[in-house]
Protein backbone atom coordinates (compact mmCIF):
# COMPACT_ATOMS: atom_id res chain seq x y z
CA UNK A 1 0.00 0.00 0.00
CA UNK A 2 2.73 2.00 1.21
CA UNK A 3 4.80 1.94 -2.44
CA UNK A 4 1.55 2.33 -4.13
CA UNK A 5 0.95 5.83 -2.25
CA UNK A 6 4.75 6.22 -3.53
CA UNK A 7 4.07 5.71 -7.27
CA UNK A 8 0.71 7.55 -6.77
CA UNK A 9 2.26 10.94 -5.56
CA UNK A 10 5.64 10.30 -8.04
CA UNK A 11 2.68 10.40 -11.04
CA UNK A 12 0.99 13.08 -9.60
CA UNK A 13 3.65 15.21 -9.37
CA UNK A 14 5.14 14.87 -13.05
CA UNK A 15 1.59 15.92 -14.42
CA UNK A 16 1.28 19.03 -12.02
CA UNK A 17 4.95 19.79 -13.53
CA UNK A 18 3.94 19.46 -17.04
CA UNK A 19 0.52 21.59 -16.58
CA UNK A 20 3.35 24.56 -15.21
CA UNK A 21 4.92 23.31 -18.52
CA UNK A 22 2.02 24.63 -20.46
CA UNK A 23 1.24 27.46 -18.75
CA UNK A 24 5.14 29.01 -19.40
CA UNK A 25 5.02 28.11 -23.05
CA UNK A 26 1.79 29.91 -22.87
CA UNK A 27 3.57 33.08 -21.41
CA UNK A 28 6.94 32.75 -23.65
CA UNK A 29 4.77 32.58 -26.88
CA UNK A 30 3.22 35.77 -25.81
CA UNK A 31 6.13 37.57 -24.65
CA UNK A 32 8.09 36.63 -27.69
CA UNK A 33 5.55 38.47 -29.69
CA UNK A 34 6.05 41.29 -27.93
CA UNK A 35 9.61 41.78 -28.11
CA UNK A 36 9.77 41.19 -31.89
CA UNK A 37 6.93 44.02 -32.32
CA UNK A 38 9.25 46.04 -30.33
CA UNK A 39 12.01 44.82 -32.99
CA UNK A 40 10.34 45.63 -35.90
CA UNK A 41 8.78 49.26 -34.79
CA UNK A 42 9.92 51.76 -37.35
CA UNK A 43 11.00 54.87 -35.28
CA UNK A 44 9.45 58.05 -36.76
CA UNK A 45 12.26 59.90 -36.35
CA UNK A 46 14.76 59.24 -39.17
CA UNK A 47 17.57 60.66 -41.21
CA UNK A 48 16.97 62.39 -44.08
CA UNK A 49 18.03 61.79 -47.65
CA UNK A 50 20.32 64.24 -48.30
CA UNK A 51 21.24 65.10 -44.85
CA UNK A 52 23.33 68.45 -43.41
CA UNK A 53 27.04 67.20 -42.39
CA UNK A 54 28.56 70.24 -40.72
CA UNK A 55 27.40 72.00 -37.59
CA UNK A 56 29.11 75.63 -37.93
CA UNK A 57 28.03 77.22 -34.52
CA UNK A 58 25.99 76.95 -31.47
CA UNK A 59 23.10 79.00 -32.46
CA UNK A 60 19.78 78.37 -31.72
CA UNK A 61 16.48 79.09 -32.59
CA UNK A 62 12.67 77.78 -31.89
CA UNK A 63 10.29 79.17 -34.25
CA UNK A 64 6.61 78.63 -32.65
CA UNK A 65 7.35 75.21 -31.10
CA UNK A 66 4.90 73.07 -29.30
CA UNK A 67 5.29 69.47 -28.09
CA UNK A 68 3.43 67.10 -27.28
CA UNK A 69 4.44 63.03 -26.63
CA UNK A 70 1.43 61.80 -27.85
CA UNK A 71 -0.53 62.92 -31.32
CA UNK A 72 -3.61 62.11 -29.62
CA UNK A 73 -2.71 63.99 -26.30
CA UNK A 74 -5.25 67.10 -25.88
CA UNK A 75 -2.56 69.53 -23.91
CA UNK A 76 0.93 70.16 -24.74
CA UNK A 77 3.95 69.59 -23.52
CA UNK A 78 5.17 72.69 -24.65
CA UNK A 79 3.11 75.59 -26.24
CA UNK A 80 4.49 78.10 -28.54
CA UNK A 81 8.11 78.85 -27.35
CA UNK A 82 9.69 81.67 -29.40
CA UNK A 83 13.33 82.05 -28.59
CA UNK A 84 16.70 83.13 -30.21
CA UNK A 85 20.11 82.06 -28.83
CA UNK A 86 23.55 83.42 -30.06
CA UNK A 87 25.93 80.94 -30.19
CA UNK A 88 28.27 81.20 -27.05
CA UNK A 89 25.69 82.55 -24.84
CA UNK A 90 24.92 80.94 -21.40
CA UNK A 91 21.02 80.03 -21.18
CA UNK A 92 19.99 79.30 -17.73
CA UNK A 93 16.06 77.53 -17.43
CA UNK A 94 14.35 77.52 -14.23
CA UNK A 95 10.13 76.61 -13.91
CA UNK A 96 8.35 74.29 -11.51
CA UNK A 97 8.35 70.52 -11.70
CA UNK A 98 6.66 69.19 -14.93
CA UNK A 99 6.93 72.57 -16.92
CA UNK A 100 8.84 71.22 -19.47
CA UNK A 101 12.21 72.00 -18.94
CA UNK A 102 13.67 69.02 -19.84
CA UNK A 103 11.74 68.36 -23.03
CA UNK A 104 12.60 71.77 -24.27
CA UNK A 105 16.26 70.68 -24.36
CA UNK A 106 15.97 67.50 -25.31
CA UNK A 107 13.92 68.96 -28.47
CA UNK A 108 17.52 70.07 -29.37
CA UNK A 109 19.43 66.72 -30.11
CA UNK A 110 16.32 65.62 -31.99
CA UNK A 111 15.87 62.87 -29.62
CA UNK A 112 11.93 64.34 -30.02
CA UNK A 113 10.47 66.15 -33.03
CA UNK A 114 8.51 69.35 -32.53
CA UNK A 115 4.92 69.09 -33.16
CA UNK A 116 4.52 72.06 -34.15
CA UNK A 117 6.78 74.84 -35.30
CA UNK A 118 10.68 74.38 -35.93
CA UNK A 119 14.25 73.63 -34.11
CA UNK A 120 16.62 75.15 -35.74
CA UNK A 121 20.49 74.70 -34.97
CA UNK A 122 22.92 77.13 -37.03
CA UNK A 123 19.93 78.39 -38.54
CA UNK A 124 19.42 74.95 -40.13
CA UNK A 125 16.04 72.81 -38.66
CA UNK A 126 17.55 69.80 -37.09
CA UNK A 127 15.47 67.57 -39.22
CA UNK A 128 17.83 68.15 -41.93
CA UNK A 129 20.93 67.16 -40.14
CA UNK A 130 22.16 63.45 -39.43
CA UNK A 131 21.66 62.34 -36.18
CA UNK A 132 25.49 61.19 -35.42
CA UNK A 133 27.02 64.94 -37.08
CA UNK A 134 24.41 67.17 -35.21
CA UNK A 135 24.38 64.71 -31.69
CA UNK A 136 28.30 64.43 -32.04
CA UNK A 137 28.92 68.39 -32.00
CA UNK A 138 26.63 68.12 -28.68
CA UNK A 139 27.67 67.35 -25.11
CA UNK A 140 24.56 66.11 -22.90
CA UNK A 141 24.58 65.58 -18.96
CA UNK A 142 21.48 64.46 -18.19
CA UNK A 143 19.57 63.85 -14.67
CA UNK A 144 20.83 60.74 -13.66
CA UNK A 145 24.61 60.77 -14.30
CA UNK A 146 25.07 57.30 -15.69
CA UNK A 147 28.82 55.83 -15.16
CA UNK A 148 30.05 51.98 -16.74
CA UNK A 149 31.67 49.24 -15.24
CA UNK A 150 35.72 50.71 -16.73
CA UNK A 151 38.24 53.02 -15.26
CA UNK A 152 37.93 56.72 -14.78
CA UNK A 153 39.73 56.94 -18.26
CA UNK A 154 37.76 55.06 -20.38
CA UNK A 155 35.04 56.50 -18.67
CA UNK A 156 36.01 60.56 -19.68
CA UNK A 157 36.72 58.80 -23.52
CA UNK A 158 33.33 58.19 -24.10
CA UNK A 159 33.13 61.33 -24.85
CA UNK A 160 35.94 61.17 -27.36
CA UNK A 161 37.84 57.78 -27.53
CA UNK A 162 41.07 59.91 -28.98
CA UNK A 163 41.29 62.37 -26.38
CA UNK A 164 45.00 62.68 -24.88
CA UNK A 165 45.43 62.42 -21.15
CA UNK A 166 46.00 65.88 -20.99
CA UNK A 167 42.55 67.00 -22.53
CA UNK A 168 40.91 64.42 -19.84
CA UNK A 169 42.87 66.44 -16.93
CA UNK A 170 42.13 69.71 -18.33
CA UNK A 171 38.70 68.07 -18.66
CA UNK A 172 38.52 67.29 -14.87
CA UNK A 173 39.88 69.97 -13.71
CA UNK A 174 37.23 72.11 -15.31
CA UNK A 175 34.29 69.74 -13.84
CA UNK A 176 35.59 70.36 -9.87
CA UNK A 177 36.88 66.47 -10.32
CA UNK A 178 40.16 66.42 -9.55
CA UNK A 179 40.17 65.82 -5.91
CA UNK A 180 37.83 62.40 -7.54
CA UNK A 181 41.36 61.61 -9.01
CA UNK A 182 43.59 62.45 -6.69
CA UNK A 183 42.31 60.76 -3.96
CA UNK A 184 41.87 57.40 -5.39
CA UNK A 185 45.09 55.27 -5.33
CA UNK A 186 45.53 55.07 -9.15
CA UNK A 187 44.43 58.12 -10.59
CA UNK A 188 42.53 58.23 -14.06
CA UNK A 189 43.14 54.07 -13.99
CA UNK A 190 40.88 53.44 -10.87
CA UNK A 191 38.10 51.37 -11.19
CA UNK A 192 34.64 52.31 -11.57
CA UNK A 193 32.12 49.75 -10.59
CA UNK A 194 29.14 49.25 -12.91
CA UNK A 195 26.75 52.61 -12.56
CA UNK A 196 29.42 54.22 -10.57
CA UNK A 197 28.16 52.41 -7.40
CA UNK A 198 31.53 53.05 -5.55
CA UNK A 199 31.52 56.71 -6.00
CA UNK A 200 29.15 59.23 -4.53
CA UNK A 201 26.47 61.08 -6.07
CA UNK A 202 28.53 64.24 -6.56
CA UNK A 203 31.70 62.60 -7.56
CA UNK A 204 29.25 60.74 -10.69
CA UNK A 205 27.72 63.69 -11.59
CA UNK A 206 31.42 65.78 -12.26
CA UNK A 207 32.57 62.60 -13.93
CA UNK A 208 29.77 62.74 -15.94
CA UNK A 209 30.51 66.85 -16.94
CA UNK A 210 33.91 66.08 -17.39
CA UNK A 211 32.92 63.52 -19.90
CA UNK A 212 30.75 65.62 -22.01
CA UNK A 213 33.62 68.72 -21.87
CA UNK A 214 35.74 66.04 -23.08
CA UNK A 215 34.10 66.43 -26.36
CA UNK A 216 34.68 69.94 -26.76
CA UNK A 217 31.30 70.13 -28.16
CA UNK A 218 29.50 73.28 -29.83
CA UNK A 219 26.51 73.12 -27.14
CA UNK A 220 26.51 71.76 -24.03
CA UNK A 221 23.27 70.43 -22.44
CA UNK A 222 23.31 70.18 -18.16
CA UNK A 223 19.92 68.92 -16.75
CA UNK A 224 20.08 69.40 -13.42
CA UNK A 225 23.49 68.15 -13.52
CA UNK A 226 24.59 69.53 -10.69
CA UNK A 227 21.89 68.52 -7.70
CA UNK A 228 24.29 66.79 -5.69
CA UNK A 229 26.81 69.12 -5.30
CA UNK A 230 27.25 71.42 -2.42
CA UNK A 231 26.84 75.18 -2.94
CA UNK A 232 30.34 75.92 -3.12
CA UNK A 233 31.12 73.32 -5.59
CA UNK A 234 28.55 74.04 -7.85
CA UNK A 235 30.13 78.19 -7.62
CA UNK A 236 33.31 76.70 -8.54
CA UNK A 237 32.15 74.33 -11.25
CA UNK A 238 30.37 77.57 -12.92
CA UNK A 239 32.78 79.67 -12.93
CA UNK A 240 35.24 77.21 -14.56
CA UNK A 241 32.75 76.17 -17.30
CA UNK A 242 32.30 79.83 -17.91
CA UNK A 243 35.72 80.28 -18.25
CA UNK A 244 36.14 76.89 -20.41
CA UNK A 245 33.17 77.72 -22.63
CA UNK A 246 33.35 81.17 -23.98
CA UNK A 247 32.85 79.99 -27.59
CA UNK A 248 30.14 77.14 -26.11
CA UNK A 249 26.77 77.86 -26.35
CA UNK A 250 25.57 76.61 -22.50
CA UNK A 251 22.20 75.20 -21.30
CA UNK A 252 21.80 74.71 -17.65
CA UNK A 253 18.62 73.46 -16.43
CA UNK A 254 18.09 74.09 -12.31
CA UNK A 255 16.05 74.11 -9.67
CA UNK A 256 18.61 76.76 -8.28
CA UNK A 257 18.30 80.00 -8.65
CA UNK A 258 22.30 80.71 -7.46
CA UNK A 259 23.04 78.00 -10.57
CA UNK A 260 21.50 79.74 -13.14
CA UNK A 261 21.39 83.57 -11.91
CA UNK A 262 25.10 84.35 -13.94
CA UNK A 263 23.52 82.96 -17.00
CA UNK A 264 23.74 85.66 -20.21
CA UNK A 265 19.62 85.20 -20.39
CA UNK A 266 16.73 82.85 -18.14
CA UNK A 267 14.19 81.09 -19.43
CA UNK A 268 10.98 80.57 -17.38
CA UNK A 269 8.60 78.10 -17.66
CA UNK A 270 5.31 77.42 -16.40
CA UNK A 271 2.95 74.46 -17.41
CA UNK A 272 4.89 74.38 -20.82
CA UNK A 273 4.90 78.33 -21.53
CA UNK A 274 7.52 80.56 -21.30
CA UNK A 275 6.71 82.81 -19.29
CA UNK A 276 9.71 84.77 -18.59
CA UNK A 277 12.94 85.81 -20.85
CA UNK A 278 15.71 88.17 -19.20
CA UNK A 279 18.75 88.69 -17.09
CA UNK A 280 18.29 88.12 -13.17
CA UNK A 281 17.77 91.30 -12.35
CA UNK A 282 15.71 91.77 -15.26
CA UNK A 283 13.12 88.81 -14.37
CA UNK A 284 12.74 90.65 -11.04
CA UNK A 285 10.93 93.47 -11.91
CA UNK A 286 9.32 91.63 -14.90
CA UNK A 287 8.43 87.85 -14.27
CA UNK A 288 6.02 86.95 -11.39
CA UNK A 289 6.83 83.35 -11.27
CA UNK A 290 10.45 83.89 -11.41
CA UNK A 291 10.11 86.33 -7.93
CA UNK A 292 7.83 83.85 -6.68
CA UNK A 293 10.70 81.22 -7.34
CA UNK A 294 13.05 83.51 -5.80
CA UNK A 295 11.16 84.42 -3.15
CA UNK A 296 10.45 80.99 -2.03
CA UNK A 297 14.24 79.76 -2.06
CA UNK A 298 15.19 83.01 -0.17
CA UNK A 299 12.49 81.74 2.65
CA UNK A 300 13.98 78.75 2.68
CA UNK A 301 17.65 79.57 3.52
CA UNK A 302 16.58 81.49 5.75
CA UNK A 303 14.37 79.53 7.91
CA UNK A 304 17.54 76.32 7.72
CA UNK A 305 19.59 79.44 8.82
CA UNK A 306 17.44 80.62 11.79
CA UNK A 307 19.05 80.40 15.23
CA UNK A 308 22.42 80.67 14.48
CA UNK A 309 24.71 83.34 16.30
CA UNK A 310 25.52 86.15 15.01
CA UNK A 311 23.58 86.43 11.72
CA UNK A 312 20.62 88.14 12.44
CA UNK A 313 18.34 84.94 12.48
CA UNK A 314 17.84 83.85 16.60
CA UNK A 315 14.60 82.12 17.77
CA UNK A 316 12.37 84.32 19.53
CA UNK A 317 12.99 82.43 22.70
CA UNK A 318 16.40 83.36 22.88
CA UNK A 319 15.28 86.53 22.37
CA UNK A 320 12.64 86.33 25.19
CA UNK A 321 15.65 84.92 27.62
CA UNK A 322 18.25 87.86 26.49
CA UNK A 323 15.23 90.59 26.90
CA UNK A 324 16.95 92.99 29.18
CA UNK A 325 20.99 91.94 29.14
CA UNK A 326 22.59 95.14 27.38
CA UNK A 327 25.77 93.76 28.33
CA UNK A 328 25.93 89.72 27.49
CA UNK A 329 22.85 88.93 24.80
CA UNK A 330 24.82 85.07 24.74
CA UNK A 331 24.34 84.20 28.27
CA UNK A 332 22.94 80.85 28.32
CA UNK A 333 19.84 79.33 30.56
CA UNK A 334 22.34 77.66 33.15
CA UNK A 335 24.20 81.31 33.20
CA UNK A 336 21.62 82.87 33.67
CA UNK A 337 19.74 80.85 36.26
CA UNK A 338 23.29 80.63 38.51
CA UNK A 339 23.67 84.51 37.71
CA UNK A 340 20.63 85.71 38.92
CA UNK A 341 20.36 88.22 42.15
CA UNK A 342 23.83 88.26 42.04
CA UNK A 343 25.22 91.42 40.98
CA UNK A 344 28.57 91.17 39.25
CA UNK A 345 28.57 87.26 39.90
CA UNK A 346 26.57 86.05 37.28
CA UNK A 347 29.59 83.77 36.23
CA UNK A 348 30.27 82.53 39.46
CA UNK A 349 30.65 78.87 39.30
CA UNK A 350 28.83 76.46 41.16
CA UNK A 351 31.42 74.67 42.90
CA UNK A 352 32.49 78.01 44.91
CA UNK A 353 28.92 78.27 46.12
CA UNK A 354 29.01 75.08 47.28
CA UNK A 355 32.36 75.63 48.96
CA UNK A 356 30.73 78.74 50.99
CA UNK A 357 27.81 77.00 51.51
CA UNK A 358 30.01 74.47 53.54
CA UNK A 359 31.94 76.85 55.41
CA UNK A 360 28.61 78.60 56.65
CA UNK A 361 27.69 75.19 57.59
CA UNK A 362 30.92 74.39 59.53
CA UNK A 363 31.07 77.60 61.73
CA UNK A 364 27.30 77.03 62.74
CA UNK A 365 28.18 73.33 63.73
CA UNK A 366 30.91 74.45 65.86
CA UNK A 367 28.95 77.38 67.75
CA UNK A 368 26.30 74.03 68.37
CA UNK A 369 29.03 72.21 69.84
CA UNK A 370 30.11 75.62 71.78
CA UNK A 371 26.78 75.90 73.45
CA UNK A 372 26.16 72.20 74.85
CA UNK A 373 29.95 72.73 76.70
CA UNK A 374 28.54 75.13 78.12
CA UNK A 375 25.64 73.90 79.13
CA UNK A 376 27.49 70.77 80.73
CA UNK A 377 29.63 73.29 82.91
CA UNK A 378 26.89 75.25 84.39
CA UNK A 379 24.88 71.43 85.27
CA UNK A 380 28.30 70.28 87.24
CA UNK A 381 27.97 74.09 89.34
CA UNK A 382 24.43 73.68 90.54
CA UNK A 383 25.36 70.01 91.45
CA UNK A 384 28.36 71.29 93.73
CA UNK A 385 26.36 73.97 95.03
CA UNK A 386 23.36 71.51 96.31
CA UNK A 387 25.90 69.05 97.65
CA UNK A 388 28.12 71.99 99.76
Amino acid sequence: LTSLLAYCMNILMSLMMLSMIFVMITMSAASAERIVEVLNEESDITNPADPVMTVADGSIEFDHVSFSYRQDAGEPVLKDINLQIRSGESVGIIGGTGSGKSTLVNLIPRFYDASKGEVLVDQVNVKRYSFHQLRDRMGIVPQRAVLFHGSIAENLRWGDPDATEAELFKAVRTAQAWDVITSKENGLDELVLQGGKNLSGGQRQRLTIARALVREPEILILDDSASALDFATDAKLRRAIRRATEDMTVFIVSQRVSTIKDADQILVLEDGCLVGRGTHMQLLETCRAYREIVRSQEDADGAQGAGKPGDGNELKDSAAQQAGKPRDGNVSKASTSQGAGKPGGGNVPKGSISQDAGKRGGVSGRSGEGNRAGQKKESRRRRRHRHG
